[in-house]
């Protein structure tokens, strides 16, 4: 069985990305038997992480640590904030993971997450694929292709809208990658 966490963006409207992708997966017609399970079974075994401000609290990082789902996943996958949430996850020792797929990290002030620099360590990883968009409006790829610590696996898509939503480019990293 595998486990697979997604945490979405900062709105709500991001809750459901990943599981429109499964979804785009599972009807894809070049897909074969193999992955059209795989698809399936992270379907079913998929937590869409709720952050606890979108019920109105005001943000509040450490509290949306804390509230993050521990254990081991099979499959992380997050987008925008939950990279940040990945991240500070991973540093508290919240949880551990066996592959990460983070797409459209965004920046602070020309710092990618706006995290400090000794946390961009943790991207240096084999079993992590960073996925931006070439220019992302929140974080063009060339930000992240510029600082030397990061040596990260990094897969770059056409776009700047920010929304990853254009599942045909999410295909060659997912089949190179994420198979599980």
């Amino acid at each position: 069985m595998t486990r697979a966490l997604f945490l979405p963006g900062g709105t709500p409207g991001t809750l459901t990305l990943f599981g429109e992708f499964l979804d785009f997966l599972i009807a894809y017609p070049n897909s074969d038997a193999q992955e059209l399970h795989r698809a399936q079974q992270l379907l079913a075994q998929l937590h869409n992480h709720r952050y606890l401000f979108w019920q109105g609290s005001p943000p509040d990082l450490a509290l949306e640590i804390a509230h993050l789902p521990s254990g081991h996943w099979d499959l992380v996958v997050a987008k925008s904030l939950g990279t940040l949430m990945f991240l500070k996850g991973l540093h508290s020792q919240k949880f551990t993971f066996g592959k990460a797929l983070l797409m459209g990290l965004p920046s602070t002030n020309g710092q990618p997450l706006g995290i400090e620099p000794e946390l961009y360590a943790t991207l240096n990883q084999e079993n992590i694929l960073v996925m931006q968009q070439e220019q992302d409006s929140l974080c063009p790829a060339d930000v992240l292709n510029a600082i030397q610590e990061l040596t990260i696996n990094l897969h770059t898509i056409p776009g700047s809208d920010h929304l990853y939503q254009d599942f045909t480019h999410w295909l060659p990293a997912w089949k190179n990658f994420v198979s599980l």
